[in-house]
């Protein structure tokens, strides 16, 4: 099948019904299991960007929950603004609430791709592969961008084959300005669009495209005051280096042959029955061996998947676009076990990936359970203090904490799980070396207003001088 206009599909269409109680399974684990936390260090630098914005700020000022220093505030921020534009709405609930959009993401993920099977005449329940996509199950409930991007790369397939050029462009202008490199897989889809002679369809992706360029451009002027500079694309381009070639080209295409249903395997099998979609891997592929990301983690297991997040919108086109090789027909029954399927493998990846948040929870949850006002912080305990709602956070990483907030935390090494990445080391303020606190794992916290000090109290460690 080519990448042309086709049949539009109605949501109500009762083929994609196994898709819809999919979704609703996913949704119930979901909701079983709602993030408390972030574990991941960009994370806090979204929420903390979306906060500021409720504020009417794009450049954070002390109090806002970004780990901004006091003479350089606009160096925290590193990303594009459109994902933050997004999440803000959702701050006005409160840090948790935050979450709602990822997940709303991710079960749209799953839709779109069971109207792309639907679409090729092949069973919704398929859409069991990107639901259950390995790579993508462990950034689906965090605030990162991979998933929403990847999400909406589907949406401009969806609404490309529709006949809908317009939503395309719009989806490919909201992509670019969730993540700059995602122009690359954008400019495979541009040449599928160019070798399709659809002359409207690459008018209006190119025009989102540029839009998206645009948008980042404008959000740089507003936060550095220059729209061609900003630590986001200064930090990308120096990791353009080709150090790890042959590493990086082992591990990316590893990702696209041994995570089932093996999308690369199925296109080498029969290369002529795949869209031409699949031209959207080429060159965010290319980036990705040539980006020297370090994405080497404690496990080959862990080293496999989580590092291929960059890749995520590609593995999602090419998914769709080898469906009709890889896709099972037939088994009636199958169907009747794929919403309990994607429930237990969905809780199953939460399972593996809970030694990560019980690396931060219990800092987070004593912390929670103070109901702080404000809350000072060092840079290395940055996702603890802002994964808790308060009106005022202060960084503390060269000021005496006492009088800046009525609690503290800080972390002396910055925690990480990549292997090899630089740490740096900060230590306790020494206005505070004398000073009883209470640790959770690798975090001190410091009761610096008696507000913790009820015997019932999830705080009763806390004691003050």
């Amino acid at each position: 099948m080519s990448a042309g206009a086709a049949p539009r599909i109605r949501w109500t269409d009762p083929r994609l019904r196994d898709a819809w109680l999919i979704a609703l399974a996913l949704l119930l684990v979901w909701a079983a299991s709602w993030p408390r936390l972030m574990i991941n260090g960009d994370e806090y630098l979204y929420a903390g960007e979306a906060r500021t914005l409720l504020h009417g700020r794009v450049v954070p000022i002390d109090g806002d929950p970004l780990p901004a220093p006091l003479h350089a505030p606009g160096s925290v921020l590193r990303y594009p603004l459109g994902w933050p534009l997004l999440l803000a709405p959702l701050a006005l609930a409160g840090f948790r609430a935050l979450f709602a959009l990822p997940c709303l993401f991710h079960l749209a993920g799953v839709l779109l791709f069971a109207r792309l099977l639907v679409r090729r005449g092949l069973p919704a329940w398929n859409c069991l592969a990107w639901a259950l996509w390995l790579p993508a199950l462990p950034f689906a409930r965090t605030l990162m961008t991979d998933v929403p991007t990847a999400t909406l790369f589907l949406l401009v397939l969806d609404a490309w084959e529709e006949d809908r050029p317009a939503l395309a462009g719009l989806a490919m202008a909201l992509s670019l300005s969730f993540r700059l490199a995602a122009i690359f897989p954008a400019a495979g889809l541009g040449l599928a669009a160019l070798l399709e002679d659809r002359k409207k369809a690459l008018r209006c992706l190119g025009g989102g495209a540029a839009a998206g360029v645009a948008s980042v451009l404008l959000g740089n002027q507003l936060m550095h005051d220059d729209p061609l500079r900003s630590p986001y694309s200064e930090n990308g381009l120096q990791l353009l280096g080709a150090h790890r070639l042959g590493a990086h080209a082992l591990l990316y295409l590893a990702g696209l042959l041994v995570f089932p249903p093996f999308p690369l395997a199925a296109w080498l099998r029969a290369p002529r029955r795949c869209d031409r979609w699949l031209l959207a891997c080429a060159p965010a592929l290319l980036f990705a061996i040539v980006y020297d990301y370090q994405d080497q983690s404690p496990s080959l297991l862990e080293t496999l998947v989580g590092g291929q997040r960059f890749m995520l919108p590609a593995h999602a086109v090419l998914l769709a676009s080898t469906s009709p090789v890889w896709a099972l027909r037939g088994f009636p029954r199958a169907r009747l076990f794929a919403a309990p399927a994607a429930a237990a493998v969905f809780a199953a990846s939460i399972h593996f990936t809970r030694p990560l948040y019980d690396r931060y929870a219990p800092a987070v949850e004593r912390l929670r359970a103070c109901h702080p006002a404000s809350i000072a912080y060092n840079t290395s305990a940055s996702r603890i203090a802002l994964s808790v709602d308060a009106a005022r956070y202060r960084l503390a990483d060269a000021r005496d904490p006492r009088g800046l907030a009525e609690v503290a935390v800080f972390a002396t090494r910055a925690p990480t799980h990549q292997v090899a990445q630089s740490i740096f080391v900060q230590p306790l303020p020494a206005s505070l070396a004398a000073e009883p606190c209470a640790r959770a794992g690798e975090f001190y916290l410091f009761d610096l207003g008696g507000r913790c000090l009820a015997p019932e109290s999830a705080c009763e460690g806390f004691t003050r001088r």
